[in-house]
């Protein structure tokens, strides 16, 4: 969701919360959310709850060093979890660490409406209860990413592995590494996939 926007400062018990229900099912992996951090940097939480119940679907966290000091879109890598077409969900995004002065700020549209299948919400009691946004027809600027279909793993040394018209005669994992082995006959590739980053929590793999 994009537009002209506004910033609303989060910290300690008070949150801001989006709806948003999704047109198909699909795996979340991340939320982006449009923030920066004033003063000391702390832990950003972010959940995925299901609207009606208000249970948590997925959490993700971002930490202080990653907290930029200027607005960009900023991901938080969020736990795997189907979200299920036409069911409604909201973000919620707390800094529960933060103080008046030490506080996070995320952006949200200027009563546009934009995002037609959500509505924006606050709490002042660390997500436990919520009520409507007091400005209507704005929206978080947020974006949630995920794919369809597959599944997902989180190394890879878990993923299945094939050799189409030979057979596998190495498969070992060291460190962060897989190295593979096809043969046939005489003949041999060799492949190695790395998770990545190299530190911190993984969210992808590269391939050699």
């Amino acid at each position: 969701v994009l537009g002209t926007y506004s910033p609303d400062a989060i910290y300690g018990a008070t949150c801001i919360g989006q709806s948003f229900t999704p047109s198909s099912t699909f795996s979340v992996s991340g939320v982006f959310l449009n923030t920066r951090g004033f003063g000391t940097a702390s832990t950003l939480d972010v959940k995925i709850k299901n609207k009606a119940t208000n249970t948590v679907v997925s959490s993700g966290t971002l930490g202080a060093a990653s907290i930029p000091t200027s607005y960009s879109s900023t991901e938080v890598t969020m736990g795997s979890a189907s979200l299920s077409s036409g069911t409604e969900y909201l973000v919620q995004v707390c800094y529960p660490s933060g103080i008046s002065g030490n506080h996070i700020a995320v952006q949200r549209t200027d009563a546009t409406n934009l995002y037609a299948s959500g509505s924006l919400f606050q709490s002042f009691d660390s997500g436990a209860t919520w009520s409507a946004y007091p400005i209507a027809n704005t929206d978080l600027l947020f974006q949630i990413w995920g794919g369809t279909g597959g599944t997902c793993y989180n190394s890879v040394q878990s993923i299945p592995a094939a050799c189409t018209g030979g057979s596998i005669t190495q498969d070992t994992f060291s460190g962060s590494c897989r190295t593979i082995v096809c043969s046939s006959g005489g003949n041999s590739i060799q492949v190695l996939s790395c998770d990545k980053p190299a530190t911190g929590t993984k969210t992808h793999f590269e391939m050699n």
